[in-house]
């Protein structure tokens, strides 16, 4: 690999606790010299900024941690599933081969309407579609109000029973290091916000065949996803995700969290979202796995209160959206001046009605976002 390394991992380190988990406490303190814990896979795995006078503090403080800037040449076999799968994707995320294909990613800066949108009107926040469960219109807590703090993230890769329905070790890393890469430069978005991420990783394989009869989001979901939560010992219908997030916000104690599927089977739409889940197809679309990283955090921009902003999602510069109820400003169809963002286009730029939506507004400027003010 080259000597510079790409903008998106140059402040980045890997830690690995060789010891006892306990330790994890000290290495998570790294903030207080100027460290950023942002990625933590288990108790053993984590990533983040780690400025050199950081590494000296832990050195003191976790001694039996190893911090790496580079790909880990050898993973050991004693990781948890998510432990292995967030440490392989950092390797993934290291190699040439992946950011070529970030610098020759398709329909790089394109407004998503150009071609086929991550999400239609249809999928908006939870509203009402027909065929949907009672289960799934019923209300629930809001488990990500605003995007500061600590976040519980579930990845959910449901598999089905023939070959074409499974993934390979390689795509359920490829899916792991697309999120890693997208929720990184998110989190970097807003230092101030501290945003830490902490996963919950599953391959679940259920029995079940895709069914030609079925339309529409609700029921070509439950198909394979009823049977996914009971695998993870939850009720098999939409209250099951519900508590399966609850239940990952508490065993990592976090602020918040959320859900992401992953899967091959037929979906309505390749991606969309509503609280507390987002669903992706593995194959992207036409946008292609190298663009899972802006469509996974586009979607995840969606469960903290975010609104689309390209011009056929309807939006409109008046309706107001996140917990701190901000209008919708950079619609593409009314905006005077527009500016890049992701909720508008495949690209890496967030403009300021989006960062209001996410709760990163200090009203009298007093160094606490208004959301905690």
């Amino acid at each position: 690999m080259a000597d510079k390394k790409r903008n998106e991992l140059a402040d980045q380190k890997l830690i690995l606790m060789e010891g006892d988990s306990a330790q994890l406490s000290a290495a998570a303190s790294l903030d207080a010299p100027g460290g950023q814990v942002m990625h933590i896979y288990g108790p053993r795995v984590m990533i983040g900024r780690i400025p050199q006078e950081a590494t000296v503090f832990m050195a003191e403080a976790a001694p039996s941690a190893r911090v790496e800037a580079a790909a880990l040449e050898q993973i050991p076999e004693d990781l948890s599933e998510a432990e292995r799968l967030g440490l392989e994707a950092w390797n993934a995320r290291q190699s040439e081969e992946f950011a070529q294909a970030k610098e020759e990613r398709p329909r790089a800066e394109d407004s998503w309407d150009t071609f086929e949108p991550p999400d239609i009107e249809e999928t908006m926040h939870g509203e009402a579609r027909a065929g949907e469960s009672v289960e799934m219109l019923a209300p629930a807590p809001d488990m990500s109000a605003f995007l500061i703090g600590s976040v519980a993230v579930g990845i959910v890769i449901v598999e089905g029973p023939t070959p074409d329905l499974q993934f390979s070790q390689s795509e359920r890393t490829k899916v792991v290091a697309e999120v890693q890469e997208g929720l990184t430069w998110l989190a970097q978005q807003e230092p101030r916000a501290n945003i830490t991420w902490s996963y919950d990783i599953h391959t679940i394989r259920v029995s079940v065949q895709p069914d030609p009869g079925l339309s529409g989001f609700e029921p070509l979901e439950r198909l394979w996803r009823d049977p996914a939560m009971q695998q993870l010992g939850f009720s098999a219908n939409f209250q099951g995700v519900i508590d399966y997030v609850a239940s990952i916000r508490t065993q990592l104690g976090t602020d918040w969290g959320y859900v992401g599927f992953f899967t091959k089977y037929p979906l309505r739409h390749f991606a969309y979202a509503s609280k507390p889940r987002l669903v992706m197809q593995f194959s992207n679309d036409g946008w292609g796995p190298d663009n899972i990283d802006r469509v996974f955090t586009h979607e995840s921009g969606h469960i903290f209160g975010c609104p689309d902003e390209y011009s056929s999602s309807s939006c409109n510069c008046q309706s107001r959206f996140g917990f701190l109820q901000e209008r919708n400003g950079n619609c593409r169809a009314c905006a005077n001046p527009f500016a890049a963002c992701l909720m508008e286009a495949n690209t890496w730029a967030m403009c300021d009605f989006t960062r209001v939506h996410l709760g990163w507004r200090d009203s009298n400027g007093n160094g606490t976002f208004d959301p905690l003010d």
